[in-house]
């Protein structure tokens, strides 16, 4: 089994505290021992999933594929903490 967990599917990721990324189709990758991103490939059509895992020597059979359906998405970093005054935290946590 792979030390990898890959999701694939909508990225939303702050680049700034006023400024984004939308990335409808991305690739990331998190290490299954510390939970950080190992890497993100930005747009990868499903018809190329083969190639991106083989730049990252890694073959289909070997990992798992969490795959976000219509409407999901995830936010790298982002930690609801239903704090109102808190400020916006983020750390390296999916």
């Amino acid at each position: 089994m792979s030390t990898l967990q890959l999701f694939y599917g909508a990225l939303i990721t702050p680049v700034s505290l006023t400024a984004y990324r939308a990335l409808p189709h991305a690739l990331l990758a998190v290490s299954r021992d510390t939970g950080d991103i190992a890497w993100l490939e930005d747009d990868v059509p499903a018809g190329a999933l083969q190639d991106a895992l083989a730049r990252h020597g890694l073959l289909a059979e070997e990992v798992d594929i969490v795959e976000l359906k219509l409407g999901e998405f995830l936010m790298p970093g982002f930690v609801d903490t239903h704090i109102v005054r808190a400020p916006f935290l983020c750390i390296s946590y999916v």
